[in-house]
Protein backbone atom coordinates (compact mmCIF):
# COMPACT_ATOMS: atom_id res chain seq x y z
CA UNK A 1 0.00 0.00 0.00
CA UNK A 2 3.11 2.48 0.99
CA UNK A 3 5.80 3.59 -1.44
CA UNK A 4 8.83 3.10 0.40
CA UNK A 5 8.85 5.02 3.67
CA UNK A 6 12.09 6.90 3.63
CA UNK A 7 10.85 9.38 1.21
CA UNK A 8 7.99 10.79 3.73
CA UNK A 9 7.83 12.23 6.41
CA UNK A 10 6.73 11.14 9.81
CA UNK A 11 3.45 12.80 11.42
CA UNK A 12 2.69 12.18 15.70
CA UNK A 13 -1.11 12.16 15.56
CA UNK A 14 -1.61 15.40 16.85
CA UNK A 15 -0.47 16.73 13.96
CA UNK A 16 -2.68 15.09 11.62
CA UNK A 17 -5.83 15.78 13.93
CA UNK A 18 -6.03 19.24 13.36
CA UNK A 19 -6.73 18.93 10.03
CA UNK A 20 -10.77 18.15 9.91
CA UNK A 21 -12.31 20.11 7.71
CA UNK A 22 -13.93 20.76 4.06
CA UNK A 23 -10.73 22.58 3.07
CA UNK A 24 -8.33 20.59 4.94
CA UNK A 25 -8.97 17.26 5.71
CA UNK A 26 -5.95 14.74 6.35
CA UNK A 27 -6.63 10.95 7.31
CA UNK A 28 -4.43 8.02 8.20
CA UNK A 29 -4.75 4.71 7.55
CA UNK A 30 -2.68 1.52 8.01
CA UNK A 31 0.49 3.70 8.57
CA UNK A 32 -0.10 6.56 6.30
CA UNK A 33 -0.74 10.06 6.32
CA UNK A 34 -3.00 10.96 3.74
CA UNK A 35 -4.27 14.77 2.19
CA UNK A 36 -7.41 14.47 0.65
CA UNK A 37 -8.33 18.21 0.88
CA UNK A 38 -8.27 18.09 -3.42
CA UNK A 39 -10.15 15.04 -3.38
CA UNK A 40 -12.96 16.68 -0.96
CA UNK A 41 -12.42 20.12 -3.30
CA UNK A 42 -12.42 18.39 -6.69
CA UNK A 43 -15.65 16.03 -5.20
CA UNK A 44 -17.15 18.74 -3.13
CA UNK A 45 -20.79 17.29 -3.99
CA UNK A 46 -19.95 13.56 -3.45
CA UNK A 47 -21.17 12.08 -0.54
CA UNK A 48 -17.92 10.03 -0.69
CA UNK A 49 -16.28 13.26 0.19
CA UNK A 50 -18.68 13.86 2.77
CA UNK A 51 -17.88 10.79 4.57
CA UNK A 52 -14.12 11.44 4.55
CA UNK A 53 -14.95 14.62 6.23
CA UNK A 54 -16.65 13.33 8.74
CA UNK A 55 -13.79 11.20 9.70
CA UNK A 56 -11.15 13.85 9.04
CA UNK A 57 -8.07 14.15 11.11
CA UNK A 58 -8.73 10.42 12.45
CA UNK A 59 -7.51 7.24 12.12
CA UNK A 60 -9.28 4.67 9.43
CA UNK A 61 -7.40 1.63 9.27
CA UNK A 62 -10.07 -0.04 11.31
CA UNK A 63 -11.92 0.21 7.62
CA UNK A 64 -9.61 -2.54 6.08
CA UNK A 65 -9.23 -6.08 6.82
CA UNK A 66 -5.66 -6.45 8.52
CA UNK A 67 -2.65 -7.66 6.78
CA UNK A 68 -2.80 -11.07 8.29
CA UNK A 69 -6.03 -12.04 6.55
CA UNK A 70 -5.22 -11.15 3.17
CA UNK A 71 -1.94 -11.59 0.48
CA UNK A 72 -0.89 -8.82 -1.63
CA UNK A 73 -0.32 -4.82 -0.55
CA UNK A 74 -3.36 -4.60 -1.73
CA UNK A 75 -5.79 -2.54 1.17
CA UNK A 76 -9.09 -4.41 1.11
CA UNK A 77 -12.34 -2.75 2.80
CA UNK A 78 -13.70 -5.13 5.60
CA UNK A 79 -16.80 -7.19 4.06
CA UNK A 80 -19.88 -9.08 5.91
CA UNK A 81 -22.43 -11.76 5.18
CA UNK A 82 -26.11 -10.49 4.28
CA UNK A 83 -27.96 -12.77 6.71
CA UNK A 84 -31.22 -12.41 4.47
CA UNK A 85 -29.24 -12.77 1.22
CA UNK A 86 -26.28 -14.69 1.88
CA UNK A 87 -24.12 -11.90 -0.03
CA UNK A 88 -20.96 -10.37 1.03
CA UNK A 89 -21.45 -6.78 1.48
CA UNK A 90 -19.20 -3.96 2.46
CA UNK A 91 -18.76 -3.40 6.15
CA UNK A 92 -18.27 0.46 7.28
CA UNK A 93 -18.85 2.17 10.37
CA UNK A 94 -22.48 4.01 10.27
CA UNK A 95 -23.35 2.94 7.29
CA UNK A 96 -25.32 0.02 5.63
CA UNK A 97 -24.70 -0.07 1.82
CA UNK A 98 -28.44 -0.54 0.13
CA UNK A 99 -27.86 -3.40 -2.31
CA UNK A 100 -27.40 -3.03 -5.95
CA UNK A 101 -30.89 -2.57 -8.59
CA UNK A 102 -32.66 -1.26 -5.73
CA UNK A 103 -35.44 0.70 -6.94
CA UNK A 104 -36.38 3.67 -4.76
CA UNK A 105 -33.03 5.64 -4.48
CA UNK A 106 -34.31 8.88 -3.87
CA UNK A 107 -33.01 11.99 -5.82
CA UNK A 108 -31.50 14.69 -4.00
CA UNK A 109 -31.70 18.54 -5.89
CA UNK A 110 -29.01 21.04 -5.78
CA UNK A 111 -29.55 23.78 -3.40
CA UNK A 112 -30.93 26.44 -5.66
CA UNK A 113 -29.16 29.26 -3.72
CA UNK A 114 -25.82 27.31 -5.17
CA UNK A 115 -22.91 25.71 -3.56
CA UNK A 116 -21.95 25.65 -0.14
CA UNK A 117 -18.87 23.73 0.05
CA UNK A 118 -15.43 24.96 -0.01
CA UNK A 119 -14.64 24.90 -3.82
CA UNK A 120 -14.76 27.62 -6.45
CA UNK A 121 -18.43 26.88 -7.49
CA UNK A 122 -20.83 29.17 -8.29
CA UNK A 123 -24.41 29.44 -8.33
CA UNK A 124 -24.25 26.83 -11.34
CA UNK A 125 -22.98 24.30 -9.28
CA UNK A 126 -25.09 21.78 -10.89
CA UNK A 127 -22.49 21.56 -14.13
CA UNK A 128 -19.20 22.53 -11.69
CA UNK A 129 -20.22 20.41 -9.30
CA UNK A 130 -22.12 17.28 -10.42
CA UNK A 131 -20.61 15.37 -7.47
CA UNK A 132 -20.07 11.29 -8.03
CA UNK A 133 -21.69 9.32 -10.92
CA UNK A 134 -23.68 6.33 -8.86
CA UNK A 135 -25.01 3.34 -11.42
CA UNK A 136 -27.59 1.18 -9.81
CA UNK A 137 -27.68 -1.93 -11.26
CA UNK A 138 -28.77 -1.81 -14.91
CA UNK A 139 -30.21 1.50 -14.72
CA UNK A 140 -29.01 5.08 -15.78
CA UNK A 141 -26.18 6.50 -13.83
CA UNK A 142 -27.39 9.29 -11.31
CA UNK A 143 -25.97 12.51 -10.17
CA UNK A 144 -26.94 12.58 -6.54
CA UNK A 145 -25.84 16.06 -5.29
CA UNK A 146 -26.71 16.27 -1.64
CA UNK A 147 -26.69 19.83 0.32
CA UNK A 148 -23.45 19.73 3.14
CA UNK A 149 -25.15 18.58 5.74
CA UNK A 150 -24.71 21.18 9.36
CA UNK A 151 -25.76 17.70 11.46
CA UNK A 152 -23.85 15.08 11.79
CA UNK A 153 -25.83 12.32 12.93
CA UNK A 154 -28.19 13.73 9.66
CA UNK A 155 -24.73 13.46 7.83
CA UNK A 156 -24.43 9.17 8.52
CA UNK A 157 -28.36 8.85 7.58
CA UNK A 158 -28.01 10.64 4.07
CA UNK A 159 -24.81 8.77 3.58
CA UNK A 160 -27.01 4.61 4.38
CA UNK A 161 -29.51 6.16 1.95
CA UNK A 162 -27.70 7.04 -1.03
CA UNK A 163 -24.66 4.78 -1.68
CA UNK A 164 -24.35 1.15 -2.76
CA UNK A 165 -21.73 -1.63 -2.08
CA UNK A 166 -19.93 -0.69 -5.38
CA UNK A 167 -19.85 3.28 -4.41
CA UNK A 168 -17.28 2.38 -1.32
CA UNK A 169 -14.79 0.46 -3.31
CA UNK A 170 -13.55 4.21 -4.51
CA UNK A 171 -12.27 4.03 -0.99
CA UNK A 172 -9.95 1.47 -1.63
CA UNK A 173 -8.97 3.29 -4.74
CA UNK A 174 -7.59 6.17 -2.32
CA UNK A 175 -5.82 5.02 0.23
CA UNK A 176 -4.57 1.74 -2.06
CA UNK A 177 -2.32 4.93 -4.33
CA UNK A 178 0.30 7.70 -3.42
CA UNK A 179 -1.52 10.02 -5.31
CA UNK A 180 -2.57 11.65 -2.02
CA UNK A 181 -0.31 10.47 0.82
CA UNK A 182 1.97 12.76 2.00
CA UNK A 183 3.63 10.98 4.89
CA UNK A 184 3.60 8.00 7.38
CA UNK A 185 2.07 7.97 10.82
CA UNK A 186 4.89 7.45 13.46
CA UNK A 187 4.73 4.36 15.23
CA UNK A 188 5.83 5.84 18.53
CA UNK A 189 5.92 9.70 20.14
CA UNK A 190 8.82 10.68 22.24
CA UNK A 191 9.43 13.67 24.45
CA UNK A 192 12.60 15.59 23.61
CA UNK A 193 14.03 18.62 25.31
CA UNK A 194 15.76 21.42 23.59
CA UNK A 195 18.34 23.51 26.06
CA UNK A 196 19.85 26.99 24.20
CA UNK A 197 22.96 26.89 26.04
CA UNK A 198 23.76 30.39 24.41
CA UNK A 199 20.32 31.91 25.79
CA UNK A 200 19.57 28.98 28.49
CA UNK A 201 15.88 28.95 27.46
CA UNK A 202 14.38 25.58 27.42
CA UNK A 203 11.56 23.99 26.04
CA UNK A 204 10.06 20.37 25.26
CA UNK A 205 8.33 19.17 22.47
CA UNK A 206 6.69 15.32 21.11
CA UNK A 207 8.73 14.39 18.27
CA UNK A 208 8.42 10.84 16.52
CA UNK A 209 10.58 7.95 17.19
CA UNK A 210 11.65 7.74 13.15
CA UNK A 211 12.89 11.53 12.97
CA UNK A 212 16.17 12.30 12.09
CA UNK A 213 17.88 15.35 14.30
CA UNK A 214 17.43 17.09 11.09
CA UNK A 215 13.73 16.55 11.51
CA UNK A 216 14.06 17.45 15.32
CA UNK A 217 15.81 20.92 14.29
CA UNK A 218 12.89 21.84 11.35
CA UNK A 219 10.32 21.00 14.38
CA UNK A 220 12.56 23.48 17.02
CA UNK A 221 12.27 25.90 14.20
CA UNK A 222 8.73 27.91 16.11
CA UNK A 223 11.30 28.16 18.80
CA UNK A 224 14.53 29.22 17.27
CA UNK A 225 14.32 30.35 13.34
CA UNK A 226 18.22 30.09 13.34
CA UNK A 227 19.00 26.50 14.59
CA UNK A 228 20.86 25.76 11.55
CA UNK A 229 23.88 28.31 13.33
CA UNK A 230 23.86 25.72 16.06
CA UNK A 231 25.83 22.72 16.68
CA UNK A 232 23.64 19.65 18.32
CA UNK A 233 25.18 17.50 20.94
CA UNK A 234 23.89 15.25 23.75
CA UNK A 235 26.30 14.56 26.90
CA UNK A 236 28.51 16.42 25.17
CA UNK A 237 29.08 14.25 21.93
CA UNK A 238 27.81 16.01 18.69
CA UNK A 239 24.94 14.54 16.73
CA UNK A 240 24.51 12.75 13.37
CA UNK A 241 21.89 14.85 11.88
CA UNK A 242 20.99 12.10 9.75
CA UNK A 243 20.14 9.35 12.37
CA UNK A 244 17.18 9.27 14.63
CA UNK A 245 17.71 9.92 18.25
CA UNK A 246 17.79 5.97 18.72
CA UNK A 247 20.33 5.83 16.04
CA UNK A 248 22.79 8.51 17.83
CA UNK A 249 22.45 6.18 21.43
CA UNK A 250 19.48 7.96 23.10
CA UNK A 251 17.11 5.01 23.82
CA UNK A 252 13.34 5.61 25.36
CA UNK A 253 13.59 4.47 27.88
CA UNK A 254 10.21 5.29 29.67
CA UNK A 255 8.63 1.77 29.28
CA UNK A 256 11.73 0.27 31.44
CA UNK A 257 11.43 3.26 34.20
CA UNK A 258 7.82 2.70 34.68
CA UNK A 259 8.14 -1.24 35.11
CA UNK A 260 10.59 0.34 37.84
CA UNK A 261 7.39 2.35 39.71
CA UNK A 262 9.24 5.99 38.62
CA UNK A 263 6.27 8.26 38.75
CA UNK A 264 4.82 8.97 34.38
CA UNK A 265 5.04 12.45 34.25
CA UNK A 266 6.50 14.80 31.39
CA UNK A 267 9.61 15.55 33.06
CA UNK A 268 11.04 12.35 33.61
CA UNK A 269 13.56 10.33 31.10
CA UNK A 270 13.70 13.15 28.85
CA UNK A 271 16.70 13.80 26.91
CA UNK A 272 18.12 17.05 27.00
CA UNK A 273 19.51 18.28 23.54
CA UNK A 274 22.20 20.90 24.15
CA UNK A 275 22.74 23.71 21.31
CA UNK A 276 25.48 25.20 21.03
CA UNK A 277 25.39 28.82 18.85
CA UNK A 278 28.43 28.71 16.10
CA UNK A 279 29.61 32.22 14.88
CA UNK A 280 28.78 31.75 10.94
CA UNK A 281 27.89 35.02 10.07
CA UNK A 282 24.96 33.42 8.52
CA UNK A 283 22.91 35.80 10.25
CA UNK A 284 23.88 38.60 8.73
Amino acid sequence: MLESQEQFPYFLPDEVAIHNKTDDCWLTCLGGVYDLTDYVRQNCRSLISMYLVAHGGKDVSHWFEARGRRRGPVARLKRYVDPSTGDRRILLPYSTPIPEGTESIPTIQPDPEGCHCSCSCTSSCANSCSGRSIEIGDKKKQNIRPSWPTDCFEFLVVIDARLTGKSWLELEHIFNGSKYQIGCLTKKSRPCKITNVLTGQQATISVCEEDSIRRIRERAKILNLHGESYTWKFEGKPLDLALSLTGNGIADERDRYLACGLPDDSTTYVPNLLCYYNDDLTEL
